[in-house]
């Protein structure tokens, strides 16, 4: 008997703020020139397609850093990216993944900050049957 293949699929969100140096938002604003600006369309479709074949949360966190960084080149003074993962933990609504790297120094080895939201603990109080029961 062979077992039918399945097709997990994984939703995930990516969010990517840019810290953008002072210098850049002044000759980007004085020339109101596109050129002079970083494209957000090159960025989200970049970002996007390694959405698709990441192997775990800190290796894709590391490589939208690294793909920001060489997309928006000399421009950014740090990068924060939140990999976002609804429902990957039974009893919670969502776990967030946020890691923000300054100026190009980014490793496997960052710290990262985790939430998890709406997090329901099933829990007994009381020791005793009427103590249990009691509301």
């Amino acid at each position: 008997m062979s077992l039918p293949d399945v097709t997990l699929e994984l939703h995930i969100s990516i969010t990517v703020h840019l810290h953008l140096k002072p210098s850049f938002l002044e000759i980007s604003g004085q020339s109101n020139n596109v050129v002079d600006s970083i494209h957000y369309g090159h960025l989200t479709k970049a970002v996007s397609a390694l959405s698709a074949s990441y192997t775990d949360v800190r290796a894709l966190v590391h490589e939208v850093t690294r793909k920001v960084f060489a997309l928006a080149a000399e421009n950014v003074d740090a990068v924060r990216v939140v990999i976002g993962l609804p429902k990957q933990i039974l009893l919670a609504n969502d776990i967030e993944v946020e890691v923000i790297t300054p100026g190009g120094k980014y490793s496997l080895q960052q710290a990262a900050r985790v939430s998890v939201k709406d997090l329901v603990m099933p829990m007994l109080i009381g020791v005793n049957t009427p103590e249990r029961l009691a509301k």
